[in-house]
């Protein structure tokens, strides 16, 4: 290896490390305030912590009740209340935890890219993944979605590498996990499961894991049997129903395949991915891409490979890469609304990355001096987002999540400014209210929906 080549990988490497560790920075000031979501799914924590039940008093829930028709699910639950056991149950803490989901997605993308593509594509896919700015923004929101791609690309990596049967068992689990932690992953799961097996085979051999993936298969249907209940009946549908290209709701007729097809597309288009990314200013900052200039450069690699014939032996992580795009995002194209929506394209991102880092591998086989450009276009990209998102970000995205609401507990010293809370559901959901009582005046789950109720709990 070069000097030049030493070099570019030490600093790959530091580039990596400091994003990694900056997404544990600021987290109460960049995104400032606390969402009604995070705040809602922080009180199914807090009362999973507190008495073992959910806001509303069910024991043990599989899924519990949140905003709008939606749930917090069974992972964010029991992880997010082992965590805050340990770390507390601050604003910092409970986005910390999405920061940790997320540096351990790159961590197995690393894993991941290493046994498909080489150690070159792990390094590139690791550095795409860490300087995202799609990652970045959904390493800082205290919620579900980022525990689903952590599981996945986990999932996907025990099973292509193969091996132990205990690989093979904990990726079933994994799996299943992802499809508990966020309604996405139930649709591209399935789209992106013939893709890992293919390759899972092609690694080990179909007689040597027959067995294997059997168990495989075995350990995902019964963890995902309660789930999969839940979803035939129609219990856990009721958000899906409103927001489906199938639902009347869409005004869309008839044409739903078309209506797809549009709002795929749009997940595409130049200015979404490297220009001003989401309309959402939850789901982006509005002055960059949801991709990074890394990954910008190998979409211009992407363009040019094809016309030299260059891709040889990649075709197979290649086309897993693309499917984990396309899968990822297919429930986000499902729906009418908030389209282009990087939130329920989330399991698309790590593939973006897998695939950033297979063609910057391919290029380095040809030209070692991509390695160098690389670590300048990583250094130059976040040496401008990262301090537009902690310094200039917060101030414009302040009321999206609910800063005043925040500011406004903060000064609460007595118990009688806490019970005034309960003159703010008009504006404010329960849920929403009853996280700042528990986390921030002391309350109990029960005491904290006794006040806000005006119930009269007995002794």
């Amino acid at each position: 290896m070069s000097l030049l080549d030493r070099f570019s990988n030490f600093t790959l490497v530091c580039v990596i490390a400091i994003t990694i560790a900056l997404r544990f920075v600021a987290l109460e000031s960049s995104p400032p305030g606390f969402y009604l979501d995070e705040a809602a799914n922080a009180t199914n924590v807090l009362c999973i912590a507190d008495a073992g039940t959910d806001q509303a008093g069910a024991p043990f829930p599989i899924l519990a009740r949140s905003l709008g028709g939606g749930f917090t699910s069974a992972p964010y639950l029991y992880l997010g209340a082992a965590w805050t056991k340990i770390f507390g149950d601050s604003i910092w803490s409970l986005r910390a935890l999405a920061a940790l989901f997320s540096s351990l997605t790159i961590l197995g993308l690393y894993r991941l890219a290493f046994v498909i593509a080489g150690k070159e594509a792990a390094l590139f896919s690791a550095l795409a993944g860490a300087i995202s700015p799609w990652s970045f923004q959904f390493s800082r929101i205290a919620w579900d979605p980022p525990i689903m791609p952590c599981f996945l690309i986990w999932g996907c990596y025990l099973l292509i590498k193969g091996g132990r049967y205990l690989n093979y068992v904990l990726a079933g689990a994994f799996m299943a996990v992802a499809l508990y932690a966020y309604p996405p992953a139930r649709v591209a799961i399935p789209i992106l499961l013939p893709s890992a097996l293919f390759l899972s085979i092609q690694r080990s051999g179909l007689s040597k894991a027959a067995v294997k993936l059997v168990i495989f298969a075995l350990t995902l249907t019964v963890i995902s049997t309660p789930l999969i209940s839940l979803t035939l009946s129609g219990d856990i549908q009721g958000r899906y129903q409103t927001l489906s290209i199938f639902s009347p709701h869409s005004g869309k007729g008839p044409n739903v395949f078309v209506e797809y097809l549009q709002n795929f597309s749009k997940h595409f288009t130049p200015d979404y991915l490297l220009g001003s990314g989401d309309n959402n200013l939850r789901h982006s900052t509005r002055s960059f891409g949801i991709l990074s200039w890394v990954e910008g450069l190998a979409i211009l690699l992407g363009v040019i490979f094809p016309l030299i014939g260059s891709y040889r032996d990649r075709k197979a992580p290649i086309i897993f890469a693309l499917v984990g795009i396309i899968a990822g995002i297919t429930p986000a194209a499902l729906t009418w609304e908030g389209i282009p929506h990087s939130l329920r394209s989330i399991g698309a991102q790590p593939f973006f990355a897998l695939l950033t880092g297979i063609v910057l591998a391919q290029a380095y086989q040809r030209w070692k001096v991509i390695s160098y450009y690389t670590a300048v276009v990583s250094i130059a990209f976040s040496l401008w987002f990262i301090p537009y998102y902690l310094r200039s970000y917060p101030k414009i995205s302040a009321a999206w999540f609910n800063d005043d609401l925040v500011k406004r507990v903060r000064e609460y010293k007595t118990s009688e400014q806490w019970e005034s809370l309960s003159s703010l559901t008009g504006n404010y959901d329960q849920m929403v209210l009853r996280y700042f009582m528990m986390a921030y005046g002391g309350y109990g789950c029960a005491e904290s929906r006794a006040i806000v109720t005006k119930v009269v709990q007995p002794d």
